[in-house]
């Protein structure tokens, strides 16, 4: 559950919530991460993301069964440390 591409598919997969009727319906499941502006240690945040997606790490995930995706900035990309902007799509 793990390609955005199959969605379409996830969604046939529904749960109804009992007490109030709302339906989920399935789809990609899909992690976030960040570096805390509050980190009290920015170079091994930033050291753990670039691992993270690195090959290593790539296949850390793939070997669970996991797919990995182009990351992609969601707020403000001014504020993603310079070591890893060379990593995301805004």
């Amino acid at each position: 559950m793990g390609d955005p591409s199959l969605n379409s598919t996830y969604a046939k997969a529904t749960y109804t919530d009992p007490k109030t009727g709302a339906v989920t319906k399935g789809s990609a499941i899909v992690y976030t991460i960040t570096v805390l502006n509050t980190s009290k240690n920015e170079a091994v945040a930033i050291a753990f993301v670039q691992f993270i997606f690195s090959s290593q790490g790539e296949a850390f995930f793939t070997n669970d069964g996991l797919s990995t995706v182009t990351p992609k900035i969601s707020g403000d990309s001014t504020k993603v440390p310079s070591q890893l902007q060379s990593l995301f799509t805004s």
